[in-house]
């Protein structure tokens, strides 16, 4: 993929950038309540260096992961990144064993927020037979409100659209707007943690290919 829009390219991410995206991704989503919820006694950085290891790296090995990447044309720096991954009856969404985890997560909370997000994405694995999952998008924020977010997006969707997939992503607290105005609808509400006390950063939202969903099916 090679998409060229506001002075950037947007293309697939080589082997070699993958230190340095795991840097991006790390500066785009601090502060994150949920880590802070859930690093109890580890450091955030500690948390995302499990998440590239443990989570994206193995997809992006077996195929079933992509990393698009938002690289300025003249001072070619990436300043973004969408990570997506299909999802089929062949490669569900699964629970990482407590023993995989760094030392001093909050692996309690984790569960409630990983139980609540796979059986949703059961659900539309189920309903769809695949479809694309974007686990995260993420802009430097140094150039967030440039757009590029937006582009790493409308490749997705281009993506999904070339092999005919439906899209589902878990949206941080406040960034459903975002999503909507690409055609998204919520399907779930966010989580809530800690007894109620905390509210989990992620709601549920569905977009299908080409046609909508009906989000009460999935209550």
């Amino acid at each position: 993929m090679c998409s060229p829009h506001l002075s950037i390219i947007i293309r697939t991410a080589l082997a070699s950038e993958l230190p340095s995206l795991f840097h991006l991704h790390h500066q785009a989503f601090l502060p994150d309540p949920a880590i802070s919820l859930l690093r109890r006694n580890c450091s955030s950085t500690s948390i995302r260096d499990w998440y590239w290891r443990k989570g994206v790296l193995p997809t992006l090995k077996d195929g079933t992961g992509t990393v698009l990447v938002a690289q300025q044309l003249d001072s070619k720096e990436i300043v973004g990144l969408a990570y997506f991954l299909k999802l089929t009856s062949k490669n569900p969404p699964t629970v990482p064993p407590p023993d995989s985890f760094p030392q001093g997560y909050n692996i309690e909370e984790s569960a409630k927020m990983r139980e609540s997000r796979i059986r949703w994405q059961n659900k539309l694995l189920s309903r769809y037979g695949e479809y694309i999952y974007l686990d995260s998008l993420a802009v430097s924020p140094a150039h967030q409100g440039k757009g590029y977010g937006s582009q790493l997006m409308s490749a997705v969707l281009e993506e999904a659209a070339k092999q005919r997939l439906n899209v589902a992503l878990c949206a941080p607290a406040g960034k459903n707007e975002f999503y909507e105005k690409f055609g998204f609808e919520e399907v779930q509400k966010p989580v809530m943690l800690d007894d109620g006390k905390i509210q989990g950063f992620n709601s549920m939202l569905s977009k299908t290919v080409p046609v909508k969903v009906c989000d009460t099916e999935f209550r």
